[in-house]
């Protein structure tokens, strides 16, 4: 964007809507396959205290993840 390239930011935003896509539709099927198998009830993964964890992330986590993309920046620089 600092450069005024509009065609790469268009093909970043692409590449980004289409990562997501891909990765929810992957969870979801991962998901759909796990509860007709048998594997998974869909009551024991919502109260399971690790999605719960993943949802409703506390300052650590964050602290955590905001520091790793800190260090990622600092890396590429």
């Amino acid at each position: 964007m600092a450069l005024r390239r509009w065609v790469v930011v268009g093909k970043g935003l692409q590449s980004i809507v289409g990562g997501y896509l891909s990765l929810i539709l992957s969870a979801s099927l991962i998901f759909l396959a796990l509860r007709v198998t048998g594997v998974v009830i869909v009551e024991e993964f919502i109260i399971n205290m690790e999605v719960r964890n993943l949802a409703e992330p506390g300052l650590r986590e964050i602290l955590l993840s905001g520091c790793g993309a800190l260090a990622g920046i600092k890396e590429r620089t």
